[in-house]
């Protein structure tokens, strides 16, 4: 697909993708080795948790979610009109023309 105008935004996508449940995972895995050590009775009293606690147990990781959901369908969607074409998908043919620029 080299050249297709939608290649680097679907890039783009991808690594959005990637960088948000990335940072929910880490986030995720943060807690879960807090916790890990509080067992042994070592209490982790880094910013990092505090903010990894907060985002996890708030809405935070909703909006992450969501974030990351649109940004998948919207990378999905961007290599299915690669593919097929941009008329292949009419749901998603609005938002390939806002974002190519047709």
């Amino acid at each position: 697909m080299e050249g297709h105008p939608a290649l680097p935004w679907h890039q783009r996508f991808a690594f959005a993708t990637t960088a948000i449940f990335l940072i929910v995972a880490i986030y995720y895995a943060l807690i879960w080795y807090a916790r890990y050590r509080a067992e042994s009775g070592i209490i982790l009293k880094s910013r990092f948790v505090k903010l990894a606690q907060w985002v996890v147990n708030g809405k935070a990781v909703i909006l992450l979610a969501i974030l990351g959901f649109i940004s998948v369908t919207i990378t999905g969607g961007l290599g299915g009109a690669m593919v097929y074409g941009p008329d292949a998908d009419p749901f998603f043919k609005p938002i390939y023309n806002f974002i190519i620029g047709k």
